[in-house]
């Protein structure tokens, strides 16, 4: 029944309501840039059209390989054609099992156009243009599974300072991450 629920009755209705709290708090601070960087689970396109709605920007990490406007008819593919914008390395933590490490990183970046959804309660919705960024290890050390993040965003991408920026707004997640599993685990909240 999950494609038949309204966005309201569904767990992913957090996003929209997480974009509502940044639309107020943005009202308050209209001098300043603000993005709602999220993680794969906020990839819903009522969360997208949400924020342009609202005037938020954001910037998430896709789950899924949407359809797009264009000659390779699906997120992911486009994202493979878009050319070499950049190279970074970028140090990863350690995280459970994983050692800390640093990862040559190719990027990159083009203009996307998601179509709507075929089902769901997004099913109808307006194309939304935005810009697409991939961050990934074409060549990561044995035995290791390579970083791969395909980046959506409401805000520009026509460079590689840009496609880099953004990048580095996705990878400060860590540390917020950090701060949720101690907000948890530590004090229980």
């Amino acid at each position: 029944t999950r494609r038949k629920r309204p966005i309201e009755d569904k767990e992913s209705y957090k996003w929209i309501d997480s974009v509502q709290a940044i639309a107020a708090f943005k009202a308050q601070v209209p001098n300043t840039r603000v993005v709602s960087v999220a993680d794969r689970e906020s990839d819903v396109y009522e969360f997208f059209t949400a924020a342009r709605a609202l005037g938020v920007e954001v910037l998430t990490r896709a789950a899924w390989d949407r359809n797009v406007q264009g000659p390779e008819e699906k997120v992911f593919p486009t994202l493979a054609a878009a050319p070499v914008v950049a190279h970074k390395l970028l140090a990863l933590p350690a995280s459970g099992k994983r050692r800390a490490r640093t990862a040559k990183l190719e990027i990159r970046a083009c203009a996307l156009t998601l179509e709507c959804p075929l089902n769901g309660s997004g099913r109808g919705l307006h194309p939304l243009a935005l810009w697409g960024v991939w961050a990934y290890e074409p060549n990561p050390p044995a035995g290791v599974e390579p970083l791969d993040w395909k980046l959506l965003t409401s805000v520009p991408v026509t460079s590689a300072a840009e496609a880099l920026e953004r990048l580095e707004w996705y990878a400060a997640r860590w540390g917020i991450e950090q701060w949720h599993r101690v907000l948890k685990g530590g004090c229980s909240i």
